[in-house]
């Protein structure tokens, strides 16, 4: 019998190392291991069954019964000592696994403190630099605090994985009390494909974001050529403060800009209201003046003619009078459908230039707002310098917030990667839309950690374009560039005209600055491409935890 639960022991041990929950985070390690093992049973229900009978025969042949001892007592008491078997052998594996862990933690601090090269653990930054760039696939990033009992954990992890209940569970779980302790290693460790970060440290990120980045980009697209390797910089802070200041004056000019747009649209449409309101005037007095000739020229034709002695003989026929009618009413028929093609196209002018007017005013309000809030309006965190610079900020010095970092590096580097000299989007709400919406699934592709740092409404419109538009084609457009391309698919999924007839009020939800206003523009836009309306919650930045 102890044989046998032995055996059931080192059953659920293996289960720990080989099956995982799916993901939640609220389960406890208890209930974990038990919800755990019962999945696994579940997913080979038939194997497990078999087992069970062949452990209930077992345990019915071990008592020894008599012949004429009653079945239906022997199945029970078989039942109960295989129920028995099963459960002393699930908790005995799970004290099995508390102690490997223990040994598996009191060994890596053995070989930390011998030779951490043994154990493939690389410290120096060059090193993991070089190491990164000879693999294919992006590295699996694990935060750790600065302490040495915080990285020996996250070492252990990252051995032995943290897809499994052992990895994600069982060792998180061992106490510091029962590790020998070691030194603390480094702000940055790289073992096998894992990079663990315990410090944020600027010159380390200096050097391993470009490549970091790189991977991460190749990794969520793997079959497209992804230029590499850009020059970066982290910021200091007197660098960042020059940073916000440029970067306040590019949203002020560029508020400028559409404010004069906004004022050449204006001109351009009272214009050619002014004209159709002439050219439906004209075509109106057309039809009047058709209509009176028509009358007087049929009358003269009828009433030609002569006396022939007290005989009034007439030139000529209704019939032959009639083609002054026929032409007549074809001029009028077709000043009639010019009136009705001007008119709508005099209803459209005037709505865009109520729109325009709109967007004129809301720039101008802009512009005080941004005057008055310099310190809080919205700014990024890094940014790329044409054709091959980015320059990050380090925002946080929590290595547990580091998903939010390298979602910065990621978003720049996307903007380096579909880089197209003399050739971009017409509108920045496109160009950075799709940059964060791709940068965003990149890292939770990566990471497995949802972001929600920068441009959040800008993302939700985009996500909400792809329920329509694959995923691919934006990705298509957005690494050529393809102005053309953007419009047309765009028309396709939303009707003819649609690019044309919204591109101020895409533009203008990347200059506005007051939340109230930001809601409706972008709400107005979910209305027309079909998204649910979103709330002042859509608005707001949140940041991650890795």
């Amino acid at each position: 019998m102890k044989k046998v639960i032995i055996i059931i022991a080192l059953i659920f041990s293996f289960i720990a190392f080989t099956y995982n929950l799916p993901s939640n985070n609220n389960y406890d390690i208890l209930s974990a291991f038990i919800f755990n093992g019962i999945n696994f049973v579940f997913s080979y229900f038939f194997l497990f069954f078999a087992g069970f009978i062949v452990l209930l025969i077992f345990a019915i042949r071990s008592f020894g019964f008599e012949k004429n001892h009653p079945k239906h007592k022997m199945l029970f008491s078989g039942l109960f000592q295989s129920a028995l078997m099963v459960i002393v052998g699930t908790s005995l594996s799970f004290f099995i696994l508390l102690i490997m862990g223990i040994i598996e933690f009191n060994f890596l601090a053995y070989m930390i403190d011998m030779s951490p090269g043994l154990l493939g653990i690389q410290t120096n930054v060059k090193t993991e630099v070089n190491t990164l760039k000879s693999s294919s696939f992006a590295p699996v990033i694990i935060a750790s605090d600065n302490n040495h009992f915080k990285e020996l954990q996250a070492i252990a992890q990252a051995t032995t994985g943290t897809d499994s209940f052992y990895g994600k569970f069982i060792l998180p779980s061992i106490p510091e009390i029962l590790v020998l302790p070691t030194k603390t290693i480094g702000s940055t460790i790289l073992i096998d494909n894992t990079l663990i970060i315990s410090q944020v440290n600027p010159d380390d990120l200096q050097a391993l974001s470009p490549v970091v980045g790189y991977l991460f980009v190749k990794s969520y697209f793997p079959q497209r050529s992804i230029r590499h390797y850009p020059n970066f910089q982290i910021l200091s802070e007197q660098q960042y403060e020059e940073f916000r200041k440029l970067d306040y004056a590019k949203k002020i000019a560029n508020v400028k800009n559409e404010i004069t747009v906004a004022k050449d649209q204006i001109a351009s449409l009272s214009a050619g209201i002014q004209k159709d309101k002439n050219d439906i005037s004209f075509n109106q007095n057309l039809i009047q003046t058709t209509y009176t000739k028509r009358d007087k020229q049929y009358s003269d034709c009828i009433s030609a003619g002569h006396y022939q002695g007290s005989i009034f003989v007439h030139t000529n026929t209704k019939q032959s009078c009639q083609y002054i009618i026929t032409n007549s009413e074809k001029t009028v028929a077709a000043a009639s459908d010019t009136i009705d093609s001007l008119n709508y196209d005099l209803k459209q002018k005037q709505d865009l230039l109520s729109a325009y007017n709109y967007y004129e005013n809301l720039f101008n309000t802009q512009i005080t707002i941004a005057n008055s809030l310099q310190a809080n309006i919205p700014h990024e965190l890094g940014f790329f310098e044409p054709p091959d610079s980015l320059k990050i900020v380090i925002e946080s010095d929590n290595p547990h917030q580091i998903a939010d970092y390298f979602e910065t590096v990621v978003h720049e580097y996307y903007h380096y990667a579909s880089y197209i000299k003399d050739k971009s989007f017409a509108s920045t709400f496109f160009e950075e839309g799709f940059t964060e919406y791709f940068a965003r699934q990149t890292i939770q592709n990566s990471l497995d950690v949802s972001t929600n740092l920068g441009y959040p409404v800008f993302v939700k419109i985009i996500k909400q374009m792809t329920n329509v538009i694959p995923e691919t084609d934006l990705a298509s457009i957005y690494f050529n560039k393809d102005q053309p391309g953007l419009e047309k698919v765009l028309d396709n999924a939303y009707g003819d005209g649609f690019y044309q007839q919204n591109a101020l009020l895409f533009e203008t939800l990347t200059v506005t600055s007051d939340p109230k206003q930001v809601l409706q523009l972008a709400n107005t836009i979910m209305k027309k491409i079909g998204g649910t309306p979103l709330t002042q919650k859509d608005l707001l930045s949140t940041k991650s935890s890795l």
